[in-house]
């Protein structure tokens, strides 16, 4: 499974809902398929919104992501979710939050788990770097 794969899933939903000329919000994995739908089906979005997302991966985020997926892969969600937010959140929200996170490790459930890993594999296939002068809508862009 790709991103781009993701993106033609969606495009097909669309389709079967008519729905077409749509201004869509893209935040983390879900910016990346929305750059691949903007690219492929440029029918289908009016506008485009991408936040907190990526057109390539770099070092970094294949080393994150790579390291996400072998915790997952073991079964130590506990370190999972722990990385992530140590990654993904500020020192001020987590020491806000922190009494919260290991309420998370509960709520997941196995098939959460290799969904997770499916998804995850996904994102490092991302590489809309090149193809981005494709995408003719007006996009706005959130860091």
């Amino acid at each position: 499974m790709t991103v781009r794969d993701l993106a033609k899933d969606i495009a097909m939903a669309m389709d079967m809902l008519k729905i077409k000329n749509a201004d869509i919000l893209g935040v983390s994995q879900g910016g990346m398929i929305a750059q691949y739908i903007a690219i492929d089906r440029p029918d289908l979005v009016h506008k485009l919104v991408l936040a907190v997302t990526l057109s390539r991966n770099n070092d970094t985020v294949k080393e994150v992501v790579s390291n996400w997926i072998k915790i997952t892969e073991k079964g130590n969600i506990k370190e999972l979710i722990l990385d992530m937010s140590e990654k993904m959140y500020s020192d001020l929200y987590l020491k806000k939050y922190r009494l919260f996170i290991p309420i998370l490790t509960i709520l997941q459930k196995s098939k959460d788990i290799k969904r997770f890993i499916i998804l995850a594999k996904s994102c490092l296939t991302c590489n809309a770097y090149e193809e981005l002068d494709k995408i003719k809508c007006p996009v706005f862009v959130i860091g």
